[in-house]
């Protein structure tokens, strides 16, 4: 009697498991193209608030007379699991632009210019989409760009 039960209950957790990894691998979207103007829309609140008067500037210089402190760049990995591709690609893209704020304001800058995606060591130059690899449990950004400082103008 107890075997039969088991048998079940082993059945069942099995054939939950495999649905479940079944329904995560349709979320996984590959390697894709989002927006960025809908991404700085969409931002919230508590990550506007992190990002301030900072300027990121998506392929394009940060204007004459701005001095260039050097190239920067990041690589961020958020969990995707039970997330659509877009909230996590949104998600983790934040996390690239405040990692690349960081990193210009520990040189001096008070901008990012030429931000460029760079998934894999592949630089995409785009002003309006950064790229971004969404598997079955993680997501990634890699953003690459030139720490300046607007003041010097």
């Amino acid at each position: 009697m107890k075997k039969t039960t088991i048998k079940k209950t082993l059945l069942a957790t099995a054939g939950i498991s495999i649905a479940l990894v079944l329904a995560g691998c349709g979320a996984n979207k590959g390697l894709q193209t989002y927006s960025i103007n809908d991404a700085m829309k969409n931002m919230p609140a508590s990550v506007k608030a992190k990002t301030g008067d900072f300027k990121f500037y998506f392929n394009e210089p940060a204007g004459l007379g701005s001095k260039n402190l050097g190239p920067i760049k990041t690589s961020n990995r958020t969990n995707a699991a039970g997330k659509s591709a877009l909230t996590s690609c949104n998600w983790v893209f934040y996390s690239a632009l405040l990692d690349l704020k960081q990193q210009a304001l520990q040189m001096g800058g008070d901008a990012v210019a030429n931000i460029h995606s760079n998934w894999k060591n592949n630089k995409t130059k785009s002003s309006t989409t950064f790229v971004c690899e969404n598997g079955l449990w993680l997501t990634g950004v890699a953003l690459t760009g030139e720490a300046v400082n607007r003041s010097k103008l």
